[in-house]
């Protein structure tokens, strides 16, 4: 595999260049789309010093097992990155949400390298967002199939123990066929063969034409489905029932209702969204033991501070807090009092989740404007989907997404929170509501970190943190002792 690294060209010089769009290389996800100016779309080879080595590796690793299963040699180029690569100087994100694709930074221009090749181009976001949406695929779908097999050995080895059913060999053929059962009982007759849509370490799509359209097949965890068929049931106007729910085997079928919105999320789309996820999480509130029973958690305080504390005291992260300026709590040799910074969080997080001072609900948990869908025939109407990360929290958690992520026209009042809070006015004044939803943002920051830290530890990411990210962190920290004073009054 060295010698195979050491390659510099764009495509195999004696074979016709191929274009093909997504696979899986790493546990975050994603691939990197490149436009040949004026002609097909390809993956040129990157040739520079900043890719990640393990993204060569990938990349190579996997256009050479793809040639050995299909006979055909797709040049494949995989930008590997992580969470920590994505935030440091050395790469810039390409792509949010779903993909996390990095190019190269050049450091005398503090832009993206150029592909190897000249007469190739980065392709724009919104450009693959396009093709990506609209089904757009150029590999033939026996080679698709047989892409499920690429470093399977290693990658099976590597996560013994914890591999998600569509992770198995076996798991696609057995669960189409099943699938395709299903539907001709409920009289969908299929057009053609189930093909994959998307994959992640947290789900898989796949999607197949029928008589009546196209139709997902969605895994993702036992809950999903069950929970998404609850939701709909009592809130049919920003969610939808699948047409099949296989709890044992962890998937779902799906009609396709529309698009998801991402960028062409408007200001008409966020009036009418905000509403309505309030009138969703008061209602909720009278099926919180329907959620839990259909595989709803609840959320775990303690368990967060456990692991939050956990973090704190990981070696790298202590001691490279502790070399950091600017802490107002510091010891007698000027560093870093985390013990004291530790205290406020567990203050803070137990202060809020006291019985009876914020009220409980259905907590969707990743709202962004890619999880939601403009319906077909049905006047614009809305409808919120990925239910799998939801939960029974403080409702307010979701204002953090709706503010953050999906408010459009971010240069334009943001009167729709107000319009959110409005609904919750039982339990405060507009003031008291506007002091929770920051209270919910500080305590969204605690879970992030969390989660990037024991992410880090689990993939063995190296550094854990940035310089940049232990700096955040540290403003994070400063945050929640100044609102754990406040509290204490």
């Amino acid at each position: 595999m060295g010698v195979l690294l050491k390659r510099e060209h764009v495509c195999p010089p004696d074979r016709e260049q191929v274009a093909y769009i997504g696979l899986l290389v790493n546990p975050m996800n994603f691939l990197v789309i490149v436009q040949r100016k004026g002609d097909k779309y390809l993956f040129p080879r990157v040739n520079s010093p900043e890719v990640p080595f393990r993204g060569r590796l990938m990349s190579e690793c996997f256009s050479r097992r793809f040639e050995e299963l299909t006979g055909t040699r797709y040049d494949l180029v995989f930008l590997y990155c992580t969470r920590n690569e994505i935030l440091s100087r050395g790469v810039a994100g390409m792509h949010r949400a779903i993909f996390e694709c990095v190019a190269p930074i050049d450091p005398e221009t503090d832009e993206a390298v150029k592909p190897a090749s000249e007469e190739y181009e980065w392709m724009p976001i919104p450009e693959a967002w396009r093709l990506v949406l609209d089904g757009e695929k150029w590999i033939v779908n026996g080679d698709f199939m047989a892409a499920q097999d690429l470093n399977r050995d290693e990658y099976l080895e590597m996560r013994e123990g914890e591999l998600r059913p569509w992770e198995l060999p076996s798991w696609f053929d057995t669960t189409t066929k099943e699938a395709s059962s299903v539907l001709h009982k409920l009289g969908y007759t299929t057009k053609d063969f189930f093909e994959q849509h998307t994959v992640s370490c947290h789900s898989t799509v796949l999607r197949v034409e029928t008589e009546k359209g196209r139709v997902y097949l969605k895994a993702s965890n036992k809950n999903e489905g069950r929970v998404t068929e609850y939701i709909g049931g009592f809130a049919p106007y920003l969610a939808r029932k699948p047409l099949y729910v296989n709890a044992e085997k962890e998937w779902m079928l799906m009609e396709d209702y529309g698009k998801a919105l991402f960028e062409k999320f408007t200001r008409s789309d966020y009036e009418k969204l905000v509403p309505l996820h309030g009138k969703l999480q008061l209602e909720s509130r009278d099926h919180i033991a329907e959620l839990i029973a259909a595989g709803v958690e609840q959320v775990d305080v303690e368990g967060l501070i456990s692991k939050f504390g956990k973090m704190l005291e990981d070696e790298e992260v202590r001691s490279g807090l502790r070399e950091m300026k600017g802490f107002s709590n510091v010891d007698e040799e000027g560093k870093a009092e985390l013990s004291k910074y530790f205290e406020a969080v567990c203050e803070f997080l137990r202060w809020m989740y006291e019985p009876g001072r914020f009220p409980l609900a259905l907590v969707h948990g990743d709202v962004h404007d890619g999880n939601i869908i403009r319906c077909r025939g049905d006047e614009g109407e809305l409808t919120l989907f990925d239910w799998d990360a939801a939960r029974i929290d403080i409702p307010f958690i979701d204002i953090v997404f709706l503010e953050t992520e999906v408010r459009p026209e971010k240069d334009q009042k943001n009167d729709g929170i107000d319009w959110y809070l409005e609904l919750w006015r039982e339990y405060g004044s507009i003031a008291e509501l506007r002091q929770m939803s920051w209270d919910s943002a500080f305590k969204k920051g605690i879970v992030w970190w969390t989660s990037l830290f024991h992410y880090a530890k689990k993939y063995c990411e190296i550094p854990l943190f940035t310089a940049r990210q232990l700096e955040s962190l540290k403003d994070d920290l400063e945050i929640v002792l100044k609102r754990a004073k406040e509290i204490r009054g």
